[in-house]
């Protein structure tokens, strides 16, 4: 039987509750039966307990000039509430093309716009736009600066799909950033980012 949990964390009890259809009444199981289930499992579970499935493309960015950096970057903005997790990310590209992969604490200055659902019960724009405020945001127009570590690299092979699996979980006001090699350098890939966000306890934000 489930009870009164309250806060962010309530909303994994209430997703029991749907999962098991007894939002409107207590949940019993019978003694034999042993209910085994893992809400961030299936992706159609994601979104019982208010989390988000999310797809975004960045078609490339154009050199910004000498001494100017491309970057591409998925940021979960400061004073988030979620917590987002990059699963996936493809690289597609007629040429070959090495990208630093790092982390930063300061996010770059465009956006792209709003991550697109990976749930369409979700759907809150006719473009499929997520309500989250997980974005892909850009810049070509300054010095690379503000990167906290560099934690990987990868070649896009020519004319094939390369596909990393970072799994790597965002707290609020942290980037994951993309960027070539050398300055005034473009972006040249199709990058397809698959992220998940969902709501966070206190707890899971400031440190376990």
């Amino acid at each position: 039987m489930f009870g009164g949990i309250g806060g962010t964390a309530g909303l994994y009890s209430r997703a029991l509750q749907r999962l098991f259809n007894t939002i409107r009444g207590p949940m019993v199981v019978a003694p034999e039966f042993s209910a085994q289930v893992d809400l961030f499992g299936r992706p159609e579970l994601w979104g019982l307990h208010g989390g988000e499935l999310m797809m975004g493309l960045l078609d490339g960015l154009v050199a910004g000039g000498a001494g100017n950096r491309s970057q591409v970057a998925i940021v979960n903005p400061l004073g988030s509430k979620e917590i987002a997790i990059i699963e996936q990310i493809w690289f597609m590209h007629t040429a070959v093309e090495v990208l630093y992969h790092a982390i930063s604490q300061t996010p770059l200055t465009n956006t792209t716009g709003n991550l697109v659902t990976r749930d369409t019960r979700r759907v809150t724009t006719t473009g499929g736009s997520m309500p989250s405020g997980v974005i892909i945001k850009t810049q070509n127009n300054a010095a690379l600066a503000n990167v906290a570590s560099l934690v990987g690299k990868t070649i896009t092979p020519a004319n094939a799909m390369s596909i990393v699996f970072p799994d790597f979980v965002l707290g609020p006001g942290w980037s994951y950033r993309l960027y070539p090699t050398a300055d005034n350098v473009a972006i040249a890939s199709q990058i397809t980012f698959i992220v998940r966000a969902r709501p966070a306890t206190d707890d899971e934000i400031i440190g376990l």
